[in-house]
């Protein structure tokens, strides 16, 4: 058995679903595929340092987690125009194929750790993945975000 780690609770959902005796366990963290919000807004305003560095602030509670240097790092992916596309695109593809089928049959044991300020996918959506996972445990993490890996990375370590 491998550790197999991916950047994206959507694809390791579908993932952990169609290879299911590959996976052990499985890890989500503010998860998509039942719902998010869209943190990029209008595409015109890529274009707009400002407007980058108040959505990447978003995405954690403590503003100062969206350090001048990780702002620079999401301004230039999204200045390049191929970089951007394929975040939209992946974006759109993730909000039109929810996995609302695929979660009731993932039986491997599902661990969530939730930011319990998190505005992209709220509390709400943690629920709902609790709901429909047959065997889950759900923690959340106070006073964080929707990247507890970069807001909390010492609370996900037990």
């Amino acid at each position: 058995m491998y550790w197999l780690a991916i950047t994206g609770g959507h694809v390791g959902i579908l993932y952990a679903h169609r290879y299911a005796a590959n996976v052990k366990s499985m890890l989500l963290t503010g998860s998509s595929g039942l719902y998010e919000n869209n943190t990029l807004g209008t595409f015109p305003k890529r274009h707009s340092r400002t407007y980058i560095q108040e959505r990447v602030e978003y995405t954690f509670y403590d503003a100062k987690t969206a350090t001048p240097a990780l702002v620079d790092e999401v301004f230039a992916i999204v200045q390049d125009n191929r970089k951007c596309f394929r975040i939209v695109k992946t974006a759109k593809t993730a909000q039109r194929n929810y996995v609302t089928k695929e979660l009731p049959e993932i039986n491997m044991p599902v661990l969530l750790i939730w930011g319990a300020d998190d505005n992209i996918t709220p509390p709400a959506v943690a629920e709902e993945f609790e709901k429909m996972l047959p065997n889950v445990k759900l923690v959340y993490l106070k006073e964080c975000g929707h990247a507890p890996m970069m807001e909390k990375p010492r609370n996900l370590i037990r």
